[in-house]
């Protein structure tokens, strides 16, 4: 170890910061010793082979280095073998306390329902199959499935907090977003969330790599899995803890035969609430009123029916009509019915459901109804006031007041951080709206403002999140409660053949996406990127997103491919006589000689 003012007091380093300072101290030593200005990021990413974005990450302490990654790293800036040891003991102490403060924080499972009523039978059923289960080397897994509207999330959270005594790990959450706007998430997206929020870091690049991990960080953990609205058992079957500690429930409004046959699930069908706990639901959600008769909200909850969804949607309105009779209020929402039905051949379910959804629209004051209408077209899974704004070209003010007035009416749900979301029933009906009531011209134009603004706010988040700012952590932490939705709006933006935004999206972000090893989400980018020159026939466009294939290729080691694209992307760029390009395709493939 070296003496005076060189060396480092690594042995002390107990947080990221520390070790980002650290390795600072390291590098300006490296200069001192050479003589020599001190290494640019670019400079280490061509010597190491790292991204250098993820470089400024590991410097800046955003990101804690991988033990090969930080060996590699300080090699390179000359630390000496003693030096080498205390970093590499630094780093793992920094692991550990990041590791228990995540699992002392796990309790993922969203609030628990209000008024729940019922369902004694199937919480009788999840407490035999999830808590006694009768062969004790078999996983518990049953699976919730049910109709859309059913309650079959709000059954299996009310569940898992009745029961969170009996997992004291805690309990992890994932929406898998199987039927509703969007695609459903990927196996391999999935694993790397759940990798992340148990502190299992860093997250391997293949499916089956991200498996085993993910098996071995839950090996030992008694937790409860509450994997929610899975589209069919192989999305699911990856996500499956090996050991029988762990506890899972699955909710979807498939039956799941695969999951039940071969990997031992036990179904729970959940039917419509029985007339008298749907009678009571209304009940309690309407106890305000003087005027409740026992016939009346019975004939109120065969209206709706009896899908919890709907009994609250109803109740929300009475609640909010009291001048109107309970009698008055079926009479009304039966002539809905009997309206829709003449024009919708669905299932008495779905067609009840929708009656209740119309009765609840039309007492909306048409900017409150603008606004619902076009939340049906929004490409992700939430929206903030900034963004509702944009979409219904509002100010930010208005925006916000007319989400409220949609959320006390049930249409919206309040989510973390100011954001909303919606029912995938109340989003299908939102959008079928908007495509009946709003112009072709009308809805275009309302996603293109959207979309805009996402790429407004992406990019001065990149710009704020990877300075020196006071505020850099929010704008990096916006960035991550963002990403899905970004992601979303750049596939909607290839779809309707928007290239100059996508090629605006993919600059923005790739870098962002790279440096925090959203691996998955920056080979999506680039590929979209790619498709959406070469259709547009933007030569420039497709040699960019190829440089950028071949940089998330050489990131996960995959040196030809890697080599390929960045020949690719040289050639296009010597063809458009375009220098900056030509060297940059130079610079990248000698980077990927460099490191084989």
């Amino acid at each position: 170890m070296s003496d005076g003012a060189d060396r480092l007091a690594a042995a002390n380093i107990e947080s990221m910061a520390e070790l980002a300072t650290t390795l600072r101290q390291l590098r300006r030593r490296h200069a001192r010793r050479r003589e020599d200005s001190v290494l640019t990021y670019r400079e280490l990413s061509a010597r190491t082979g790292y991204a250098y974005g993820l470089i400024a990450e590991y410097f800046s302490g955003k990101v804690l280095p991988p033990t090969d990654r930080l060996d590699v790293l300080v090699q390179v800036l000359g630390a000496d073998g003693a030096e080498q040891t205390e970093l590499a003991d630094a780093r793992d102490r920094i692991e550990e306390r990041r590791h228990q403060q995540r699992t002392s924080r796990l309790s993922e499972a969203p609030a628990d329902v209000a008024s729940f009523v019922g369902r004694s039978a199937e919480l009788s059923q999840l407490d035999r199959q999830l808590l006694t289960s009768r062969r004790p080397s078999a996983l518990p897994l049953v699976l919730v499935a049910g109709t859309g509207g059913v309650g079959k999330t709000a059954l299996a959270v009310h569940w898992a907090h009745s029961a969170a005594r009996h997992f004291p790990d805690g309990c992890l959450y994932l929406d898998l977003r199987g039927f509703g706007a969007g695609e459903p998430i990927r196996p391999s997206d999935a694993l790397a969330s759940l990798l992340r929020r148990l502190g299992s870091l860093p997250v391997p690049l293949g499916l089956d790599e991200r498996a085993t991990q993910y098996r071995t960080a839950l090996a030992g953990r008694r937790m409860l899995l509450l994997l929610d609205n899975g589209c069919d058992p192989a999305q699911v079957r990856p996500l499956l803890p090996g050991q029988p500690g762990c506890a899972v429930i699955v909710t979807s409004r498939d039956t799941f035969a695969g999951l039940v046959a071969r990997d031992g699930a036990h179904r729970v069908e959940l039917q419509r609430l029985p007339l008298a706990d749907a009678a009571s639901l209304l009940s309690t959600l309407l106890a305000a009123r003087p005027d409740l008769d026992p016939d009346e909200l019975a004939a109120l909850a065969e209206r709706c029916a009896r899908l919890p969804l709907a009994l609250r949607l109803a109740a929300e309105l009475a609640s909010s009509r009291p001048e109107a009779s309970i009698a008055d209020l079926v009479d009304e929402l039966a002539s809905e019915q009997r309206a829709l039905q003449l024009l919708n051949a669905g299932g008495d379910e779905q067609s009840s459901a929708a009656a209740v959804f119309s009765w609840s629209y039309r007492q909306l004051r048409p900017p409150v109804a603008r606004l619902f209408r076009l939340l049906g077209l929004v490409p992700g899974s939430s929206v903030d006031a900034p963004a509702a704004a944009a979409l219904a070209e509002l100010t930010q003010g208005e925006a916000a007041e007319l989400l409220d007035s949609l959320r006390r009416v049930n249409l919206i749900e309040s989510g973390p951080s100011g954001r909303f979301g919606q029912h995938d029933l109340l989003r299908a009906y939102a959008k079928a709206l908007a495509e009946a009531e709003e112009s072709d011209l009308a809805q275009d134009d309302a996603v293109r403002r959207l979309v805009d603004y996402q790429l407004r706010s992406s990019r001065a988040a990149v710009r704020i999140g990877y300075s020196t700012q006071a505020d850099s952590a929010a704008a990096l932490d916006w960035l991550e409660a963002e990403r899905n939705n970004l992601m979303a709006g750049l596939n909607l933006a290839s779809q309707r053949g928007w290239t100059e935004l996508v090629n605006q999206l993919a600059g923005v972000l790739f870098g962002h996406l790279l440096s925090c090893g959203h691996l998955d989400d920056a080979v999506t980018l680039a590929e979209r990127h790619a498709e959406a020159a070469r259709r547009a026939g933007d030569l420039a466009a497709e040699s960019d997103a190829l440089n950028n294939l071949g940089l998330v290729d050489r990131v996960q080691g995959r040196i030809e491919p890697a080599l390929a694209h960045h020949l690719q992307a040289l050639q296009i760029a010597r063809r458009l006589g375009d220098r900056a390009r030509e060297v940059r395709g130079l610079d990248a493939a000698g980077g990927v000689h460099h490191r084989v």
